[in-house]
Order: structure tokens, then C-alpha cells, then sequence
């Protein structure tokens, strides 16, 4: 139930705040917000970089992959062997805190000295060019990726093998260009796809063997455009598919396509939820206002997240009694306003720590705690001092604030912000953002488009590609999985890809609409305005099952 309503002074959107709202408020020792959630998500978002560079090394000089674009000078960042080196200690920036400025002041000053990771990959092998990974080997241009191989292009994919240009893919074995795909094998051109296997061109299906073309299945073998088939018509498709002729494989695209807007599809995609508000849900209780979120209980207005509970504001990874806070986790314990604290527990303002608690304003700490601005206390010291804090906050308007976007070392054009809520470079100024033009490239080499039909040898020579006239390489590795699969090399280069597979995704919004079936109301991740034939989750499960 709302209990109070309140006007977003970016937006001008009126929000309501329930009682349950202010409940989690109360536990998590904060004010009511003053943004409305969209605008509160696109500040977190802004901290965020989505973006592939090469750069050097702060520490010794080496060229690594980065997600900071080299023309950032004024950010400090190390790669994953010098910012895990037990030389580097951040408390040596250690400073007091002044109560006589405010505290964004002060932490934007200790944030321009203390090194950022480059890209937030450690620990894998072979995978020198990914984004936030973890324990992954033979991987290559892929963010948010864990324990994978053998995985290329695409983003949120956890252990998985054989992957490419996939979208929040789980526990996955070779897969083409899949967006929500859950236990899945030898499954290809698909989205929403749960436990199936030998199959391509799917939409909203569970437990599916040896399909093709089809549509809201359920536990069906050897079916095509929804209508059984013979294993040997299903194989003689397959062979026609998977022959590496780009012409059919378009063909096939366009008829699919014509053939999914002619069946129904449900309003959100829950699977396993209850009590749950949003899509792309699994597992999940009393989820609500979330996109994208996995194993989670009694959370709100959060996206990426898996195994949280009691979250409100949080975008990216797992923990549980976490507020406005970006990419916290794993086993993140009362964080708020925070980024990238791995395994820490009742930090405040923080940035980039591992294995530490009881921290405020600090960054880039290890295994440390009872610190404020990277400076070491005692336990008592740092009680006392961080209420004082707090104290300060609320009398110049701070408290309860996440970071501002004005501070944040990244144009607003590299950031998932700009992914989810783009902006211009007219109006990013409006939001206290700022905009970098691309890197233009160092020459342009002139090259030939992908062939139609999958050739003998790998191309060693860079592809141009038709949308952006800009040329791309196929690596040997993709090489190889392209063969075994038998698809057409891609005519475009991978971040056009990559954006096509976003857009496959749809929106993470909520209107209100009317079911199909019964005529009830209902929330749904479709506008009014589009033509699908949109039903209730009630409605589609009695008419798929």
C-alpha cells in the first residue's frame, strides 16, 4: 500500500513509496529517496562501464583490455597483477575527514589517486579480453561472465561452454546467439528457452527436443512451426539450416519471425515466481519492479541479480541487505551506495574492496576494515566517527544519496546507461553527464564483406562490415565453433551484434494493458500500442499447458 508520494525533481514523475518501502528504509538506516526509480537506476548505471578498450597499465606499463577508455587521464588503473600485488595498499591515500566540506568532495579526491582494476576480470585463463569475469578460460569479448569456456561475445553468461553472442545464458552447451536460455544444449537462434536441446528458432519453450520454428512448447520432440514432424523430415531441416548457406539461414529468420508475431506471448516471463512483478524472473518470491533476476526473495526495483534477498536498488550480482548499489557481491552483506565490493560486508559509500567490513568512504581496500576515507581506525574510533559522518551527510544534503553522476570518471556514453537509457550528446548536460566521442580507428582496412555461404578456410583478412563499414576479424577460435555448428560467418562486426541481440531482448519497463483472453487488467513488458497477442500469465499457462 502507498504511504506517501513524491515528485522526482529530474523526471517531474510522481512515485509512490509504500509501506513496505518504508519498512526496508527504516532497517537499512536511510531516508526516503528523492529520485524516482528510473532516475535513481540511471545514476548507479552511469558508474558502469560497458565498453572495450586497450590501454596502459598505471602500474607497469603493459597494454591490457580495459573498460576505461585511454583517454580517461584522470583515472588511475592497474591491471590484475599489479592491482592484486600485496605492494599495492590503498591506505598509504588514507586522509581525515574534513567537516568542514562535503563528503562527495572528499571522496572524489581520494577516488582521482587510488588505481581502479582495468576490467574487473580475475582469475581465468586465456580470457585476457573480457569485462568483470571470474574463473573463465578460452573466453573473448564477453561482460559478466563466470566460470565459462570456450565463450565468445555476449554478456551475463555463467557456466557455460561453447557460447556465442548470448544474452543471460545458464548452465548452457553450445549455443548461437540465445537470449534466456536455461540448461540448454545444441540450441540456436532462440530466446526465453528452459532444458532444451538439438533445437533452433524457438521462442518461450521448456523441456523441447528436436524442434524447430516453434512457439510456447512444452515437453514436445520433433516438432516444426508447432506441428509434430518425422525425425527424418526434422533432420532433413536441420541439415538444410545448419549448412552454412547465409540465404537460407536469412530466409528462415524473416518466416520465424512472421510466424512468433502470430502467437501469443505472455505479458512477463516468470518461471517458478511468486508474488513477483517484472521479467526474465526465475526462482523468485515477492520480487518486484526487477528485470532480469534469478533465486531472489523479497527485492524491489533490481536488476542482474541472483541468490539476494532483501535488496532494494541494486544493480548486478548477488548479497542480501543491499540499498542503491552497483555490482556488490558475491556474499555481499549490508551494503549501501556502494560499487564492486567483492565479499564485504556493512560497507557505506564504498568503491572497489575485497574481503572487508565496516567500512565508509573508502576505496580500493583489501581485507581491511574499521577505516573512513582509507584511513585505519579502531573499532570504537570508527563507530563514533562514522555517525558523526552520517550526521554531516544529512546537514548538506548527502545522506541517502548514491554517488552523483557528475562524478563519475566515465562519459555517460560508455556506461550501461546509456545501454538502457540513452541519452544525447545535447542532453546528457542536463543530467550533470558528459559525452566522448568514439575512438575513431587507427586506419580503416579496406576488406571484403562475409561471404554467403560458410568457406573451407578461415578468412585471414579483416571482414568489413554493412552496417558500420568498420572492419572486424574472426578469430580462430570462433572459426572453429562456426564449422561445428555450421552457420554463416557474421556480416556484421560484434558490437552491431551485440546490440541486435539487446534489442531481441525488449524492454524493461511495465505498462499497463489489457489481457487478450479475459480482457483484466494487467502489467506487461509490452506497450499498449504493440500488435502481439499478449496474455495474462494466467491466461498463457492455461492455453500452453
Amino acid at each position: 500500500m502507498v504511504v506517501m508520494k513524491r515528485v522526482c525533481p529530474v523526471s517531474g514523475k510522481e512515485f509512490g513509496v509504500a509501506e513496505t518501502d518504508r519498512e526496508f528504509y527504516d532497517k537499512m538506516g536511510v531516508p526516503v529517496p528523492t529520485l524516482c526509480p528510473e532516475e535513481r537506476m540511471r545514476r548507479r548505471l552511469a558508474w558502469r562501464p560497458s565498453r572495450f578498450f586497450l590501454r596502459t597499465c598505471d602500474g607497469c606499463g603493459e597494454r591490457v583490455f580495459s573498460y576505461f577508455d585511454p583517454r580517461l587521464t584522470t583515472v588511475v588503473a592497474y591491471c590484475e597483477e599489479c592491482y592484486r600485488s600485496d605492494e599495492f595498499d590503498a591506505t598509504v591515500h588514507g586522509r581525515s575527514y574534513d567537516f568542514s566540506r562535503p563528503f562527495f568532495d572528499q571522496f572524489s579526491e581520494l577516488s582521482r589517486v587510488v588505481p581502479r582494476h582495468t576490467s574487473n576480470a580475475i582469475q581465468n585463463e586465456n580470457s585476457e579480453y573480457i569485462l568483470c569475469g571470474h574463473r573463465n578460460k578460452n573466453c573473448y569479448m564477453a561482460d559478466e561472465i563466470d566460470f565459462s569456456r570456450e565463450c565468445f561475445y555476449g554478456y551475463n553468461i555463467q557456466k557455460c561452454q561453447d557460447i556465442v553472442e548470448g544474452l543471460y545464458v545458464r548452465d548452457s552447451e553450445i549455443g548461437y546467439r540465445l537470449v534466456k536460455a536455461e540448461n540448454c544444449y545444441n540450441v540456436h537462434y532462440s530466446r526465453n528457452v528452459f532444458h532444451c536441446s538439438d533445437s533452433a528458432f524457438l521462442a518461450n519453450c521448456r523441456s523441447c527436443r528436436h524442434c524447430l520454428f516453434s512457439t510456447n512448447l512444452r515437453q514436445k520432440e520433433y516438432y516444426v512451426y508447432n506441428q509434430p514432424v518425422s525425425k527424418a523430415e526434422y533432420e532433413r531441416l536441420w541439415g538444410l539450416l545448419f549448412g552454412g548457406d547465409r540465404t537460407l539461414v536469412a530466409k528462415a529468420e524473416r518466416a520465424f519471425g512472421e510466424f512468433a508475431l502470430r502467437q501469443p506471448v505472455p505479458a512477463v516471463l516468470q518461471n517458478q515466481c511468486e508474488d513477483c512483478t517484472g521479467s526474465y524472473l526465475t526462482n523468485s518470491k515477492n520480487v518486484r519492479d526487477s528485470f532480469c533476476c534469478d533465486n531472489c526473495q523479497d527485492c524491489r526495483y533490481c536488476w542482474d541479480i541472483h541468490f539476494s534477498r532483501d535488496c532494494m536498488d541494486v544493480n548486478i550480482y548477488e548479497g542480501e541487505l543491499m540499498y542503491e548499489s552497483l555490482h556488490c557481491g558475491p556474499q555481499a552483506y549490508e551494503n549501501r551506495f556502494s560499487i564492486l565490493t567483492w565479499h564485504s560486508t556493512q560497507v557505506t559509500y564504498c568503491l572497489e574492496l575485497n574481503n572487508c567490513s565496516h567500512l565508509f568512504g573508502c576505496r580500493g581496500l583489501k581485507r581491511k576494515q574499521y577505516c573512513v576515507l582509507n584511513k585505519q581506525y579502531s573499532a570504537a574510533e570508527y563507530a563514533d566517527l562514522s555517525v558523526k559522518v552520517i550526521e554531516h551527510m544529512k546537514s548538506t544534503g548527502e545522506w541517502g544519496e548514491f554517488f552523483p553522476i557528475a562524478m563519475s570518471p566515465v562519459p555517460y556514453n560508455q556506461t550501461m546507461a546509456q545501454d538502457l537509457l540513452p541519452l544525447t550528446p545535447t542532453t546528457v548536460g542536463e543530467y550533470g553527464a558528459r559525452w566522448l566521442d568514439p575512438l575513431a580507428p587507427d586506419a580503416v582496412v579496406a576488406g571484403r564483406k562475409a561471404p554467403e555461404r560458410l568457406p573451407a578456410k578461415r578468412p585471414v583478412e579483416l571482414l568489413t562490415c554493412v552496417e558500420t563499414g568498420r572492419p572486424y576479424p574472426v578469430t580462430g577460435p570462433e572459426w572453429r565453433f562456426y564449422t561445428r555448428v555450421g552457420v554463416p560467418l557474421p556480416m556484421v562486426a560484434p558490437e552491431a551484434r551485440m546490440r541486435r541481440l539487446w534489442r531481441t531482448l525488449g524492454e524493461r519497463r511495465l505498462y499497463d494493458r489489457r489481457c487478450a483472453v479475459s480482457g483484466e487488467p494487467m502489467l506487461s513488458t509490452y506497450s499498449p500500442e504493440r500488435t502481439e497477442r499478449v496474455l495474462s500469465v494466467e491466461a498463457y499457462l492455461q492455453e500452453t499447458h
